[in-house]
């Protein structure tokens, strides 16, 4: 078979081929897998449709570790196309098929490798779920009016009409798909907020069009896409009784979490409604949890008291550890991006997350990883290593220090004080698994230890995060547990297994060599548990070999064309192994030599001439252009005569010479003037020229022999080739080039003979100056460099404008006459100094002038923005492509990429904004009368006034603080129970901004209620109804546990309760502020015997308290202070001993008086 045919079958079956790549996925797919998942994707994640494949390759890796499922990114095409990370959703079943919002591809691939990754997961045993936003949509098509308005001042219309006339066309919208329509015409947050607030268009949850539509869209993401299950976005907005039914026919035997941002109580309620009242199987985030870790991981001091732990989170609130996905941090937490710009909200854990993620995955609670955290900040090792002992040996409930009897050790100070460094719990084991012991020590600088009870007498328990060393126990299951300064140990009662994972691979593509060429390609490999690694490979030619490295290398030669199926195995010294299939195909480029290889090498030509001969018979007929990943190969068919020259000009960036290298009479009058010319006679000589700006270096200068060929040999008129290779990297790296080549005579006195592309051709030997204008090109036209042109910061006033100038430039685009066609530019400007691709604020501008073959437009910009700090920078699409972002720079700008090249800065001075309030939210009740006021950030401003009146008038103002610096204020004792009013402003040095709108919230009915107490033991009781009762919530100062009786003794507990009398002990006499809601009226629950009972909120006569069954007391009542003593009054905050003949109950009630006379 000739070469030709050869490469032509070569080429035809690559084209055909067919993703084939194999891992030996059965073997990953056996390995165990736990309950833990991991977030696949971070905030601004890397662009450019990478990242499905991106995650595909990382599949063997979490199957190794044990990890059950991913979180994957929302799939859909949101407004900003190929920069949207699926929050602002567009077309519900674009996912990544149709061209429209700038790309076919989403931000992290197309739909096709989409499909790819969800397989490679299943096929290594690890369920995907998809990022499901329902709340809202964004980019609509046009503005529509909305069907109602609740209220005079709410919006008359929104981008509300969704008919993708380029996209999916399903699931259609207009005004009745979205909050407020004919149906339901309020506001009623958080279901349907206020829009000042809201992100998007809302999406209607009680039309029966949109639920339907909404559950047939999640079937088609599990039953076609292939997913498993669902994280839903922003639960908090979506009503129970629409998520319900949607999790019921959309995710029938799925697991589900939804993202619900709030407190403890907000979410168990939002929980209980949607499982129990509306059938819906879903698991929750726990937010309340996650900041508790936060608060013990950056207080690296040591200060934390580790007695909070006990009671974070939502399983320890009572919710199931099977309803509770705990997580340590996420892409609304951790806000960098791929770019290393810095969004707003970012607040991650930024100390010691090893002590949180050890705390998650040894507790109850479905444990998430944060994708950076695993891949980006050097935690993998010891994530695998918790999992692995989750796998092994965790199971059953927990048990808290309160039923360890714990005895600490390590630090010559009271026991209460080391119980703020320590945290210990025990699983408690079953179905096979014994108990399992965690410690965790917050003390910066010590090791510190603890006693506690276990079911294992006389064993050792091991640690197996490796840290500490073995530990027996004593003959009562006693056992004697220590961990390291801000460290963890988990200990085990079994010393028989060792942790090991098997290594992985990264997935190898399919790879391309090319013959005579050095190949050479990295393989990524390794091992979870840091054991060496063997790497190997079968099926390899003899040019290809594999170092101990991972290194494939090798020189292939024209023999060694074709496609080879290789196998890499890694194996660690325990013998385990995984093996990646892939294919790598052998290309023969073009070989200078001379003679035409065939378009089978050099593909079609780029410009074909005329067939007339031009002067003396010579003829430029056609051109080619090839490549390899090293070279450019330039060739073409000529006839010409040995005496005659040849050039081709090469055109890669704005700029170049119109003069002639040798000095020939031609004048080069391109719109784009060539930068390079590879050029040279028919008697083995060539020269490689390129233009400084000033002149053509090279000249002179001859080309290696291997660089160059032609087959032109006598001097008559011939037909020939002549062909010529120069490094990539020597024209650029370009991706597009534009040439043509000539054939002229060896005199400076000789003009063009024949061009092509077509172009002048002398009429004379001498005496003649031809213009060469016409290029070929190779590749496809793009826009290659676009800029902030000036300028790079400006400041006006209010009302102003600024004048803002952007050049770009593409090869054979720009570098002709006029605006380019399909060419769209706008300025963009965000508050916030982020990666413009997020920004959704987009002015087009205006087309002013060709210059330096760039096309350069301008916008006044500015006058309608507010005072404060703008970012400003400007944004490219070339034929509905991808978008491309252009900064600034001293020295000319380029593609933006917030370092060297950033965006411009816009002052506008004058007074601030005004304020949007955010909390508390109008016509709020039951606030707290201390309470948090929060506002929007006014960008200029320098102070804030809160004001807080009893009218809406603010003539009966009853707190106001001028001197805020933040955008918020905690202020104490406002009135209880009273509708109040509250308002803010913002100041700088150029005014006062217009006070906010005004809103109504109601105080609740509470007290501030002081209890005071004694140095030493004190009987105290908790005389109002409090939103938090953990014993340091309530009494800060205390220095013991707090120790409740009961009939078979006393009881230490952490969390107090009303009624109930305790013991606590404090250090100095205090005065105590209790804030809660007054208890006017009790009852409290007796048995026979002494009874230890608690107060109400007012001090109350022991003749006024009632009796059921009547006379049931039988003593004194009893205080405590320094001593015991008789009482007739019940004092609020304390508590009593009173001795009682039978079981009942004793009613206080401060407004009844002399109901029963006590009997002494």
């Amino acid at each position: 078979m000739s070469l030709f045919k050869k490469l032509s079958l070569l080429i035809f079956f690559f084209s055909n081929l067919i993703y084939s790549q194999e891992i030996d996925f059965s073997f990953l797919k056996s390995l165990p897998k736990s309950d833990v998942f991991i977030q696949g994707f971070y905030w601004n994640s890397t662009p450019g449709g990478i990242w499905y494949d991106s995650l595909a390759k990382l599949a063997p890796r979490l199957a190794s570790a044990g990890f059950g499922a991913i979180w994957f990114p929302s799939p859909v095409k949101g407004m900003a196309g190929p920069y949207s990370m699926g929050y602002d959703p567009y077309d519900h079943y674009d996912f990544g098929e149709y061209n429209q919002k700038g790309s076919i591809e989403t931000r992290f691939g197309s739909r096709q490798e989409l499909i790819n990754a969800i397989n490679i997961y299943h096929r290594v045993g690890i369920e995907v779920w998809a990022d499901a936003v329902m709340n809202h949509m964004n980019g609509g098509e046009q503005k529509l009016a909305y069907e109602c308005k609740p209220y005079p001042s709410f919006p008359d219309s929104e981008y509300m009409l969704f008919n993708y006339p380029n996209g999916s066309g399903r699931f259609r919208k207009n005004a009745s798909h979205f909050y407020p329509n004919l149906q339901t015409c309020d506001v009623n947050p958080p279901y349907h907020g206020d829009p000042v607030f809201q992100f998007g268009v809302w999406l209607a949850h009680d039309k029966q069009n949109v639920k339907d539509s909404l559950i047939v869209w999640g079937q088609y993401l599990r039953n076609v896409l292939g997913f498993d299950g669902f994280r839903l976005d922003a639960a908090k907005h979506m009503d129970p009784i629409f998520v319900g039914p949607w999790l019921q026919y959309a995710n029938s035997g799925g697991y589900a979490v939804a993202e619900y941002y709030g407190g403890t109580n907000e979410i168990a309620t939002w929980l209980h409604y949607t499982q129990n009242v509306f059938g819906g199987d879903v698991s929750v985030f726990d937010f309340p949890l996650r900041f508790t870790l936060k608060d013990m991981c950056d207080n690296t001091s040591g200060s934390f008291d580790m007695n909070y732990l006990d009671g974070a989170g939502l399983v320890n609130f009572g919710i199931s550890g099977f309803d509770v996905a705990t997580f340590v941090d996420n892409h609304d937490f951790d806000r960098i991006g791929w770019d290393g710009s810095i969004d707003i909200g970012h607040s991650p854990i930024v100390n010691d997350k090893h002590m949180a993620y050890a705390y998650i995955i040894f507790s109850e609670g479905r444990p998430s990883v944060w994708f950076k955290d695993y891949f980006a900040y050097g935690l993998a090792g010891k994530i695998d290593t918790l999992i692995w002992i989750r796998q092994n040996y965790l199971w059953g409930t927990t048990t808290k220090r309160d039923g360890l009897n714990p005895w600490y050790v390590g630090a010559a100070i009271p026991q209460i004080e080391q119980s703020r460094d320590i945290y210990v719990a025990r699983r408690n084991g079953g179905n096979g698994k014994p108990q399992a012991f965690i410690v965790i020590n917050d003390n910066p600088n010590e090791w510190r230890g603890v006693w506690v009870n276990s079911n294992h007498p006389n064993q050792i328990f091991r640690d197996y995060t490796g840290v500490a060393i073995d530990k027996q126990s004593a003959a009562d299951g006693r056992v004697e547990l220590w961990a390291p300064p801000r460290g963890y140990a988990i200990y085990i009662p079994d010393t028989t297994k060792k942790i090991n994972h098997p290594p992985f691979i990264q997935k190898i593509p399919d790879l391309k060599a090319y013959i005579n060429s050095y190949f050479s390609y990295q393989v990524s490999y390794g091992d979870p548990n840091l054991d060496s690694v063997q790497i190997s490979i079968i099926n390899n030619p003899q040019w290809l070999s594999i170092s101990n490295t991972g290194l494939l290398s090798g020189t292939p030669v024209l023999a060694d064309t074709g496609i080879v199926n290789l196998v890499v195995t890694a194996t660690d010294h325990w013998g385990l192994s995984v093996s990646d299939t892939f294919n790598l195909i052998v290309f023969a480029h073009p070989v200078v030599d001379g003679l035409f290889d065939g378009e089978g090498v050099w593909g079609n030509p780029v410009a074909i001439a005329d067939t007339l001969a031009g002067w003396a018979g010579a003829m430029a007929k056609n051109i080619y252009i090839s490549e390899d990943q090293n070279y450019y190969y330039f060739g073409a068919n000529i006839r010409a005569y040995q005496s005659m020259n040849w050039a081709f000009l090469i055109n890669t960036k704005p700029g170049g010479s119109s003069s002639e290298s040798w000095g020939r009479s031609i004048i080069y009058s391109h719109s784009n003037l060539p930068d390079f010319i590879l050029r040279g006679n028919f008697n083995n000589y060539a020269e490689f020229h390129t233009w400084t700006g000033s002149f053509w270096s090279g000249v002179g200068s001859a080309l290696n022999s291997s660089e160059f060929a032609e087959s032109i040999i006598s001097d008559t008129l011939s037909n020939g080739w002549v062909e010529c290779r120069i490094l990539k990297s020597a024209l650029g790296n370009p991706q597009t080039i534009a040439v043509q080549f000539y054939i002229t005579g060896n005199s400076n006195s000789n003009a063009t003979f024949d061009a092509c592309p077509n172009d002048e051709n002398t009429t004379a030997w001498t005496g003649v100056i031809t213009r060469l204008k016409y290029y070929a090109y190779r590749g496809t036209k793009q826009i290659t460099f676009c800029n902030l042109q000036s300028p790079g910061s400006a400041t006006i006033y209010q009302g102003q404008s600024a004048m803002v100038y952007s050049r770009a430039f593409g090869l054979g685009l720009t570098d002709t006459l006029g605006p380019t066609q399909g060419l769209s530019v706008w300025i963009g400007y965000n508050q916030s100094n982020t990666n413009p691709q997020s920004w959704i604020n987009w002015t087009e501008m205006n087309y002013y002038q060709d210059i330096n073959n760039h096309d350069e437009y301008r916008l006044n910009f500015g006058n309608n923005l507010n005072t404060g700090i703008y970012y400003y920078a400007v944004r490219y699409q070339y034929n509905g492509g991808e978008y491309l972002f252009g900064g600034y720079s001293t020295n000319g700008g380029g593609f933006w990429n917030g370092t060297t090249i950033v965006s411009g800065t816009l002052t506008i001075l004058g007074p601030p904004v005004t304020p949007q309030l955010i909390s508390p939210e109008a016509d709020a009740t039951d606030i707290s009368i201390n309470t948090n006021f929060v506002w929007t950030i006014s960008p200029s401003a320098t102070y804030y006034n809160l004001q807080i009146a009893m009218d809406t008038n603010f003539t009966s103002i009853i707190f106001e603080d001028s001197t805020i610096t933040t955008n918020s204020r905690y202020v104490e004792n406002l009135p209880s129970s009273k509708d109040l009013y509250w308002r803010v402003r913002a100041k700088n040095n150029y005014g006062l901004s217009q006070f906010s709108v005004i809103r109504r919230f109601t105080t609740k009915y509470e007290i501030l209620k002081s209890v005071f107490t004694l140095s030493g033991w004190n009987m105290i009781s908790v005389p109002v109804s409090s939103n938090n009762f953990y014993r340091m919530n309530l009494f800060p100062t205390s220095i013991s546990s707090a120790f409740k009786y009961t009939q078979t003794g006393y009881t230490s507990v952490d969390t107090l309760e009303t009624r109930i009398g305790y013991w606590l002990k404090f250090p100095l006499r205090d005065t105590i502020p209790i804030l809660g809601t007054p208890i006017l009226v009790d009852t409290f629950y007796v048995h026979q015997g002494w009874n230890m009972i608690g107060s109400i909120s007012e001090d109350l006569s022991i003749n006024n308290i009632i009796q059921v069954p009547e006379n049931i007391i039988e003593s004194y009542f009893y205080k405590y202070e320094n001593g015991y003593s008789r009482s007739e009054i019940i004092e609020s905050g304390k508590s009593y001993w009173v001795k009682v003949n039978q079981t009942g109950i004793l009613i206080l009630n401060s407004q009844l008086k002399n109901q029963k006379q006590i009997k002494e």
